[in-house]
């Protein structure tokens, strides 16, 4: 029996395997404050934080062009999109402005802590509007609640460690008795 494993959905760039180009391009064209993850299930990191008009372009920059600021190495810190294992994102009538978008990005950070933060300033009237109570407790409930989505990554070891898994599987299954094998 072969194992056929389709990796016609990742996208190679000077010899370097990246994220999944068509997952990516599933993501919605929507203005929010998103998240990139990084780690596994039981031990995940939030790695960085950000807002934008675009979901779609904004990731796409950051994980399959890699020309965001984070991901250049323009500052002392930067994200390997290699590791990003998550994207989760948020989003709500308050982020069709960009002053909206601008105070709930201020919130975000305090509230998910990420190891990363954009280089961005933000405007007086998004920190003016980041202290508003009602807008604060809108804010704070929108991102402690379940995110309005996610897309999941799986990374190049990812991937290797679940076709080993198959391969154990499939050794066990081949060298089991023929009564036990389902049909």
């Amino acid at each position: 029996m072969n194992c056929i494993v389709d990796f016609n959905t990742l996208l190679e760039i000077n010899g370097t395997l990246m994220q999944p180009a068509i997952e990516i391009a599933s993501l919605p064209q929507v203005p929010c404050v998103y998240a990139l993850i990084s780690g596994t299930p039981s031990n995940r990191n939030i790695a960085y934080v950000g807002i934008t008009g675009n979901l779609r372009v904004r990731i796409k920059q950051h994980l399959i062009d890699r020309d965001s600021s984070i991901s250049t190495g323009t500052s002392a810190a930067m994200l390997n999109p290699d590791y990003v294992t998550e994207i989760q994102w948020w989003t709500s009538p308050i982020m069709k402005s960009k002053i909206g978008r601008e105070a709930a990005e201020i919130i975000a950070l305090d509230i998910l802590q990420p190891t990363l933060q954009s280089r961005g300033s933000h405007s007086r009237a998004a920190r003016a509007k980041s202290r508003t109570k009602p807008f604060v407790d809108d804010v704070t409930k929108l991102i402690t609640s379940n995110s309005t989505g996610s897309l999941s990554i799986p990374t190049l070891v990812n991937i290797v460690s679940r076709l080993s898994e198959l391969e154990e599987r499939l050794d066990r299954l081949e060298n089991s008795p023929r009564s036990t094998r389902a049909i």
